[in-house]
């Protein structure tokens, strides 16, 4: 919309007007200090050579935003939890649901919702000040983040990625959990006892672990694919012009419209989801990979490896890119950046090859990649792990996503049956994921055809309890299914307790000697029960093989109660 105002710089106004001018903005500058009160100042500054009407509307329109975003508490974990005491206070006052919610949405926060919320649930939540604590960690922290965004300070040169106040919080965030986990164990009904930490540390939590399962399949998958006589291809793609902060070389974006970052993967995830459901009216079979990481001005962009037969390749192109390029298709640079295409030649490398340096890159920088420089900021891809994960966390973007083939929750339970089945068919699934096989273990499920559809299947059952706001749990998984065939992977109830200071050293010595603890002096206080799980956690001396990898539902990650 046009302006009102007539297009005029600062310094061509009358002095006394131009007083007028900053004494209207002071008191929105003066709010904020450091590297916040510069940005304004400096976007101020831009604006005033050309057009101070527009530095003005900026200007109000930043200011509103930090406001709601609460920014100078949006990181402090204590004035967090002071609000959420507040505002749960004040829920439990009101007389009605309809009244707590209004009250919610008016701070910003959606009402809970969902199938399984009841009104009395969604009663409880709002009166609750953990449910609040969360909703407002969650809610002011991406706020924070997306307007420090705005201002340029996430970029390359300041703060790549994600701001600093961002990555404290989460190095916070990782201490209280790991002295959670340092200060509970996991009881079932036989009075075993697993100490959390070493439990965490031998299951998918542990980075090196979760690296290993998911460079598993990728070898799986290219075995498949292998064997079909399909080949690799390696796609790049990028969201418009719109969503970017910066731009890619640095400095400010002019066709910026200040979208936040989930905007921009959402806008990623429609588009996946319009080719994928054109390629599947095409009957086009595809399967393989995909990673989400952040431009350096913490705009996301995926890569994905994709395994499709010959024949098929360039009709996958042509649906993938005439999805991306189906909005602000003719921006400069779009033909030639908004979507890459690259074959993974077999003779110059594996598609195994391919991929590794960008899990690595996500998940512990480990291999020679760790020592490289990152292209998005400079620096080496070691120092920006705690960045992207941060950014990760905040955002709450999914960074790696399976595409095609057997759900991995089949493979993971199927790898906590150590022992022989009786059924034939579940034999084979068993066997191959207990060898690290995902070739086989996807054969044996009904192949790479089957996608979803397998053979084998998740049982689960009705524990008849209820959660902390006095609902149903849902049907909780207790094993396998195959056919009438059933095995049992999960057979104890466990709860977590908090454990005295005197017995630490002694259950953690057994712990690691025996990979288990019977029943010694436990305070029980602060328990709660996690009902059917299995914890199971191999030897330590085996960590580094396939038959290994754990599941990370096999340990507790409640975390704290904070």
């Amino acid at each position: 919309m046009a302006s009102l105002f007539p297009v005029t710089a600062l310094a061509s106004l009358h002095p006394g007007a131009r007083r007028d001018q900053w004494r209207w903005r002071a008191p929105q500058v003066e709010q904020y200090s450091g590297a916040i009160r510069a940005a304004l100042l400096a976007d101020l500054e831009a604006h005033d050579a050309a057009d101070y009407v527009a530095g003005n509307q900026r200007l109000a329109e930043t200011h509103r935003k930090l406001q709601a975003a609460h920014f100078s508490l949006a990181f402090d974990e204590q004035a967090v939890r002071d609000h959420a005491e507040n505002y749960a206070r004040l829920c439990a006052r009101m007389s009605s649901l309809a009244q707590r919610a209004t009250f919610a949405e008016w701070l910003g926060v959606e009402s809970p919702a969902g199938k399984s919320i009841t009104p009395e649930g969604a009663a409880a939540r709002l009166d609750d000040p953990l449910w609040w604590r969360r909703q407002l960690r969650k809610v002011w922290t991406r706020a924070a983040e997306n307007a420090q965004r705005d201002l340029g300070l996430i970029r390359r040169g300041r703060a790549p990625y994600a701001s600093d106040e961002a990555v404290r919080q989460r190095a916070a965030q990782k201490r209280r959990m790991r002295a959670y986990l340092e200060n509970h164990v996991a009881v079932n009904e036989e009075g075993e006892q697993l100490l959390l930490l070493d439990a965490a540390e031998k299951s998918l939590a542990n980075p090196a672990l979760r690296r290993g399962e998911f460079m598993c399949r990728v070898r799986g998958f290219e075995e498949i694919a292998r064997d079909l006589g399909h080949v690799a291809e390696f796609v790049t793609l990028t969201t418009p012009s719109r969503f970017h902060a910066q731009l890619a070389g640095g400095g400010r974006n002019p066709a910026f419209e200040r979208a936040i970052v989930r905007d921009a993967q959402a806008w990623l995830c429609q588009q996946w989801a319009r080719a994928r459901a054109k390629l599947k009216r095409l009957s086009v079979l595809f399967y393989g990979f995909r990673i989400a990481e952040p431009h350096h001005d913490a705009t996301p962009h995926w890569h994905l490896l994709l395994f499709v037969a010959p024949r098929n390749l360039d009709t996958l192109r042509g649906v993938l890119k005439a999805a991306w390029l189906r909005e602000s298709g003719d921006e400069a640079g779009a033909r030639d950046h908004r979507v890459k295409f690259e074959s993974v030649d077999p003779a110059k490398g594996s598609a195994v090859g391919y991929i590794a340096k960008y899990v690595s890159k996500n998940i512990d920088g480990k291999g020679a990649i760790g020592d490289d420089s990152d292209r998005e900021t400079g620096n080496t891809v070691t120092s920006g792990l705690e960045r992207v994960a941060a950014w990760a966390a905040l955002h709450g973007v999914r960074q790696f996503q399976q595409i095609g083939g057997p759900p991995v929750g089949l493979w993971r339970e199927a790898r906590r049956l150590h022992d022989r089945v009786p059924d034939p068919d579940m034999e084979r699934a068993r066997e191959r994921a207990d060898a690290g096989d995902w070739r086989g273990f996807t054969r044996s499920v009904g192949g790479i055809h089957a996608g979803r559809r397998t053979n084998l299947r998740l049982e689960r059952c009705e524990r008849g309890d209820l959660n902390r706001y006095a609902e149903p749990r849902p049907a909780a998984i207790i094993g396998l299914r195959y056919a009438s065939a059933v095995a049992i992977t999960r057979p104890h109830q466990w709860r977590i307790e908090r454990q005295s200071c005197a017995s630490i050293s002694v259950r953690a010595t057994a712990w690691k000697q025996a990979g288990h603890a019977r029943a010694g002096s436990v305070s029980l206080f602060d328990s709660f029960h996690l009902g059917p799980v299995a914890i199971t956690v191999r030897g330590a001396a085996e960590s580094g093989a396939p038959s290994a990898w754990s599941n990370p539902n096999e340990t507790s990650q409640a975390g704290p109660k904070e």
